[in-house]
């Protein structure tokens, strides 16, 4: 069998195999090399290069595995978490926590990996910790390719022509020469431009939001898998920030030089003021669509806004095609959720009830399927999107 064949064949078996996976899968180009730098297979985030003497010889269930694996490298975006970490000791956490997931989603490894069973269940950041404190962190550099522990030494600069298979041939610099590796199948972009960083990781969270509601709608996102994106898919909201054009000063919390104290003609102090929230709704989808992750994560964004922002007063809306709950709370309340509905959807509902509460701002947390108003509603709207669903008007916030 030829490579490619053999490739097509394993890439069809994961196609098969899960929804979340093959999401990626056809997302993201793969490139088959024979370049020395690339023992094994190696990933920047955004693409994927396979040695070819390496996977030629793998049965077709153990190069799914090893597709798998570096597909869930993407996943989890560890090319972007390393930061100030080792970078070997950082890709052997990595390898760990990824390894144990896919033995329990059933998928076959190649040999020379690492699985601890001791670390089921942690954050790579966890497994980084334990590995630490086990030995002493290892010399930074690292390589682009190949075994943890290998020194990256020997070479040359890949060049076109050195690749084959169905992407672009040019395989990745590795370590030292221009683009630095993280450990051993792990390779970090030389961005010389913020922007172009920023760029990146957030076409590596696009697709990762896509593969992600695949395997939801198919009913094939596993726990383990499901359990190590939760932070990524939901990181925290710093509502403050969003919501700080809106916020009014209120109530005197905090001393501001902006303003003088009047009270003291003589001299120049502080008043005593911060910016706080006035009037705020925020509106719950909870059609049949919403999962009860997204329950969870309008809960928590109703707590931090409250916490955060100290607004004069919330109106909690419930709604599918109606507004099914209602819940009131001012500053100083303790936030106790009571969820209602579970109908269709229809947003353009508890849209105007907003507009009847003549509210500063309102938060609308939805998977963004749903009939939007003709007009956009007249105070500022914030919609909390769980989906890549295209939302037609105000300020858009993807979690």
């Amino acid at each position: 069998m030829d490579l490619k064949t053999h490739m097509a064949k394993a890439r069809a078996r994961v196609l098969l195999k899960s929804a979340f996976f093959g999401t990626l899968l056809v997302t993201t180009p793969s490139i088959i090399t024979r370049h020395p730098r690339i023992d094994t297979a190696a990933t920047n985030g955004l693409k994927v290069w396979y040695n070819a003497d390496y996977i030629e010889p793998l049965s077709t269930e153990k190069l799914m595995g090893l597709i798998a694996h570096e597909l869930s490298h993407i996943a989890l975006m560890h090319m972007f978490r390393c930061q100030h970490r080792d970078p070997k000791q950082w890709n052997i956490a990595c390898d760990h926590a990824i390894n144990l997931m896919l033995l329990e989603c059933g998928f076959e490894l190649p040999e020379r990996g690492h699985h601890d069973p001791k670390f089921r269940g942690m954050s790579a950041e966890q497994i980084y910790d334990m590995l630490i404190e086990e030995q002493p962190p290892q010399p930074q550099g690292g390589s682009g390719s190949g075994d943890p522990g290998d020194d990256g030494e020997g070479g040359d600069q890949p060049q076109p022509g050195d690749g084959e298979g169905d992407g672009p041939s040019k395989a990745p610099a590795a370590a030292g020469q221009g683009v630095p590796g993280i450990g051993a199948d792990l390779i970090e972009e030389d961005f010389d431009d913020p922007d172009a960083a920023r760029a990146a990781q957030d076409e590596a969270k696009r697709r990762l939001v896509q593969a992600v509601n695949a395997g939801r709608m198919a009913g094939q996102l596993p726990a383990g898998i499901k359990r190590q994106l939760e932070e990524l898919i939901h990181p925290p909201v710093s509502w403050e920030d969003v919501l700080r054009p809106y916020m009014q000063s209120l109530v005197a919390d905090d001393e501001s030089w902006s303003h003088r104290n009047r009270r003291f003609s003589n001299v120049y102090l502080p008043r005593r003021s911060s910016p706080s929230l006035g009037k705020a709704v925020v509106i719950g989808d909870t059609s049949g669509s919403i999962t009860d992750a997204d329950l969870k994560l309008i809960g928590g964004a109703v707590v931090s806004i409250v916490e955060d922002t100290h607004p004069e007063v919330v109106h909690m809306l419930w709604a599918d095609t109606k507004v099914a709950g209602r819940q009131v709370f001012e500053r100083g309340d303790t936030v106790e959720l009571e969820p209602a509905g579970g109908g269709g959807t229809d947003m353009r509902v508890p849209l105007a009830e907003a507009a009847a509460l003549e509210a500063d701002v309102c938060i609308l947390i939805t998977d963004g399927y749903t009939p939007w108003p003709d007009t956009p509603p007249e105070f500022p709207v914030v919609t909390v999107c769980t989906t890549d669903a295209k939302i037609p008007f105000g300020e858009v916030v993807r979690v």
